[in-house]
């Protein structure tokens, strides 16, 4: 996606971005270079070590991680420290790698604890060939959709199809930008 469209819809008081999800750190780098602060959340060491390198604060997270005893995400207090920071929160290509019962506490999780006027960017892979109805298995698909549309306390700003083209990946994506209110 092109900068100018996304900055339409980010809260630039904060000027401070968390992207679960960061691979290599190519998006967020762009805004660090603007001044902002940012934090990359990835699950591969790869990742981790190559955002490092470039400066990129990084944590190294795996987003299924669940602990069963406490019915919980094991990274719970870590991203519900750092969402007292980041006010834009981006998620491209990352819930659909997510099993179910991860998915929808990762989502309870940042509604819950983020800030009133964060601005939540969740896009997911969408494969033309397979057409909208058949991109996700059925279980996932519109999930993000439905989990935040009966919610008063945010905000649709956009749901659509878009081209993203993040890190050389040029395809379609679902795309929804919420905010939440107060």
């Amino acid at each position: 996606m092109r900068d100018f469209e996304l900055t339409q819809y980010l809260n630039e008081k904060s000027k401070s971005i968390l992207q679960l999800g960061a691979s290599t750190g190519g998006f967020i780098e762009t805004y660090q270079q603007k001044g902002w602060s940012v934090l990359g959340y990835d699950y591969s060491p790869i990742s981790i070590k190559l955002m490092l390198e470039k400066n990129i604060p990084a944590r190294l997270v795996n987003l299924n991680a669940l602990n069963s005893e406490s019915n919980s995400l094991i990274y719970k207090d870590l991203l519900q420290n750092d969402m007292q920071k980041y006010c834009n929160i981006f998620m491209f290509r990352v819930l659909n790698y997510l099993d179910m019962k991860a998915q929808t506490y990762l989502l309870h999780l940042i509604i819950s604890n983020s800030l009133p006027g964060t601005v939540f960017f969740i896009g997911d892979q969408f494969d033309e060939s397979k057409g909208y109805e058949n991109a996700f298995p059925e279980t996932k698909r519109n999930f993000k959709t439905s989990f935040f549309a009966p919610r008063t306390d945010m905000e649709f700003l956009l749901n659509t199809t878009v081209h993203l083209n993040i890190e050389s990946h040029n395809r379609k994506d679902e795309l929804i930008v919420i905010r939440k209110r107060g």
